[in-house]
């Protein structure tokens, strides 16, 4: 056998090294992976998980402290207002200036007549005993005006002036509502916890509101000053999205203008729906953050700490490093010592690919030693290759043999070639004379069932239509029923929209029965106003005669007569609403009787349309009943007709059978004749592949001239 002159392809040996390295490597690459990922989320999770616990502790700390300053307010508050409750309180009509507004001296009987308006003595008494900030503010027809406070701007001038009118939530409460009022408040540009409160005099009335306040610089300080490490920083800001304190921003200054991305991660997280801490991530510049940011409770303000996530997760990138670091050299020395015991392993195939070169080249005669029974997988081969060299030997051997034989045996096929074709010529002339005769019957057979296939054919085409007839006059009955169950509901709906339509022309009527009651007595309101207001004019006339001693009563005779106008106005707004209601009610009894007469015509067609649908029920019925009687006659008649077409089929079959059986025998002599000729051409080719196969056999040796090979 020719061998290769050059060897080609890689050794089995670096194979397995290339394979099992590549390995290694997605090994090592996989546990970096898996291990960057892991630490990477279990870093998240736990600076989320910090993150959440510090900000729920800023938020904690700083409504507890604002919780303490309110209380300490409202105690100052009402320290205050329990001294000056009760006491005599006196305005002269002298105009002070008071800041950017001008007011009437208020003084107040406390151990003697004290000036308020302008006066800072009291409220400073208060700062030192009390040490908070404290306003007096005078009630006046404008509003609520600050006219005495410790309070100072940036210059050092004390904050007088300013207006909360009727308007504002700090007057309706203490003014109108006489209740304290709590509420954190900007002054100076500074957050204040904040409480008014009003002072009842001893006529009653409420003249001055008590304000004390504290700045919460010590809540900014602490939620400014905390810190989850590098890079982190808190902030205040409130419901507005307005920055409350920051590190870098101005007070004042919208969020969604200075850092866009944060305010759009705070509405997407959706801090207005809840009350829980919450986290959000947004990139600004370039530099991915983290937000942690809860609500400080009973107040409009988010706590926020915010993070760099950069910086958090760096020591995530260290670890990747000092992995990679440690993995890639243990990779190179592991990879080095599986090469050196793949080598050490696969030597032992040397001497396996020598055997098998030896046998290409048709060596049958060396010996191979080799141990089946042993764990070695390499002496096994061995010896599997010797069984295989006593195999192709034995296989030799039998092929001289044969080869010898079949000389012997290819004289004898002669004359048996010659017997065989002499008695093949007979049997073709017999066998075509059954054929012949066979044919003729066949034909008549075939005659005689193609008209029987032909009546069988229409029988079971007309079966067919008179079944499709039937199913069709089923569907249409059944749908008939339908639609008479359909409109018998239509019907039920109609007489109860009727009966619905009449009770609401029946509530409209009573409507407007109300809305005349309604209107007698806003006639009455009308009348009792304008005599109120005669009253109110008697009585501003008489407070004209008595002079000053009758100048309260004359106030008191406007305001009444003022109300009695409102009243008058108010009677006058609901007596046109009414009208146009009445019209109204009108227009809609019309409307209700129209809808109630529709109805009884739609009532009537569809009782009709269900009687007539009913009738259309029955009679396809009847005719359902006439098709499935003819469809059960054709079905007979197909049966009967299909029996007769299979006895004739039976017998045709029968007859095509002899047919091809004559025909099949002279085929077959004609077959077994010209066999007999490619036996002849075969025995001759024999004779040259046996020439062949003696010359392919001679290339093996069976004669050992080489040393046993041992496994």
């Amino acid at each position: 056998m020719a061998r290769a002159d050059e060897a080609r392809g890689l050794s089995v040996g670096i194979q397995v090294t290339l394979v099992v390295g590549v390995m290694i490597a997605l090994l090592v690459g996989v546990v970096v992976t898996v291990a960057s990922v892991r630490s990477g989320r279990m870093m998240e999770d736990t600076i989320d998980d910090g993150g959440l616990g510090f900000v729920e502790s800023l938020q904690t700390g700083a409504s507890q402290e604002i919780g303490s300053l309110r209380k300490s307010n409202e105690s100052f508050v009402n320290i205050v207002v329990q001294r000056l409750s009760g006491k005599r309180t006196f305005e002269n009509e002298e105009m002070v200036p008071v800041g950017d507004r001008e007011v009437q001296k208020i003084f107040v009987m406390d151990g003697g007549l004290k000036l308020i308006t302008g006066n800072e003595v009291m409220v400073n008494e208060w700062q030192e005993a009390m040490g908070s900030q404290f306003s007096i503010f005078q009630v006046t027809k404008e509003g609520l005006i600050r006219v005495s406070t410790t309070l100072k701007d940036k210059e050092g001038r004390s904050m007088l002036g300013g207006l909360f009118d009727d308007t504002t939530d700090v007057y309706k409460a203490t003014v109108d509502g006489r209740e304290t009022f709590e509420d954190i408040v900007w002054l100076g540009g500074i957050p204040y916890a904040g409480c008014y409160k009003p002072v009842v005099d001893a006529e009653g009335a409420v003249r001055i509101v008590v304000f004390a306040g504290t700045p919460l610089e010590s809540v900014e300080n602490r939620i400014l000053g905390s810190s989850l490490g590098e890079g982190s920083y808190g902030i205040i800001f409130d419901t507005d999205g307005k920055v409350v304190v920051h590190p870098k921003v101005e007070r004042g200054v919208s969020m969604a203008e200075s850092c866009p991305p944060l305010w759009n991660a705070c509405e997407s997280a959706g801090l207005s729906d809840t009350t829980d801490p919450v986290s959000v991530e947004y990139d600004f510049n370039g530099r991915l953050s983290r937000g942690y940011v809860q609500k400080i409770e009973g107040t409009d303000w988010y706590a926020m700490m915010v993070v760099n996530a950069d910086l958090a997760m760096a020591p995530i990138g260290a670890m990747k490093r000092g992995l990679l670091l440690w993995t890639l050299p243990l990779a190179l020395v592991g990879l080095a010592l599986l090469a050196f015991a793949v080598m050490k392993l696969v030597s032992p195939l040397k001497e396996v690919v020598t055997v098998a070169d030896r046998i290409a080249q048709g060596d049958l005669s060396m010996e191979i030693r080799g141990d089946s029974s042993n764990r070695n997988e390499i002496k096994k081969v061995m010896a599997a290759f010797g069984r295989i060299l006593e195999e192709y030997r034995t296989l030799v051997q039998k092929v001289e043999d044969m080869n010898r034989r079949i000389a012997e045996g290819s004289k004898a096929m002669n004359e048996i070639s010659r017997d065989v074709h002499e008695s093949l010529t007979s049997v073709d002339e017999a066998s075509k004379a059954v054929a012949e005769m066979v044919d003729s019957i066949a034909a008549s057979a075939e005659e005689t069932n193609a008209g029987v296939e032909e009546v069988s054919s229409g029988v079971a085409s007309s079966t067919q239509v008179v079944t499709e007839l039937s199913e069709q006059a089923s569907v249409v009955s059944e749908n008939a029923e339908e639609g008479r169950r359909s409109v018998e509901a239509v019907t039920d709906g109609t007489g109860k929209a009727g009966e619905v339509s009449g009770r609401v022309e029946e509530a409209v009527a009573e409507l407007g029965k109300s809305v005349e009651g309604i209107s007698g007595f806003v006639n009455t309101i009308a009348t009792i106003a304008d005599q109120t207001n005669l009253l109110a004019l008697n009585a501003a006339i008489e407070a004209a005669r008595a002079g000053d001693a009758g100048r309260g009563f004359a106030v008191v005779a406007e305001e009444v007569r003022k109300l009695a106008e409102e009243s008058n106005e108010a009677a006058s707004n609901i007596r046109k609403v009414i009208e146009e209601v009445q019209k109204d009610m009108s227009v809609a009894a019309k409307d209700t009787r129209e809808a109630g007469t529709v109805m009884g015509d739609l009532l009537e067609r569809s009782r009709q349309a269900a009687a007539k649908i009913s009738e259309v029920t029955g009679g396809v019925a009847s005719m359902a009943e006439g098709i499935q009687s003819i469809a059960a006659a054709s079905e007979e008649q197909a049966a009967s007709t299909q029996e007769i077409a299979r006895a004739i089929d039976t017998i045709a079959s029968m007859l095509n059978g002899g047919r091809d059986s004559a025909k099949d025998t002279e085929k077959a002599a004609k077959e077994m004749a010209s066999r007999m000729e490619n036996l002849q051409m075969i025995r001759k080719d024999q004779q040259s592949q046996l020439a062949e196969l003696r010359e392919l056999v001679s290339v093996y040796r069976l004669v050992e001239d080489r040393p046993a090979l041992k496994g």
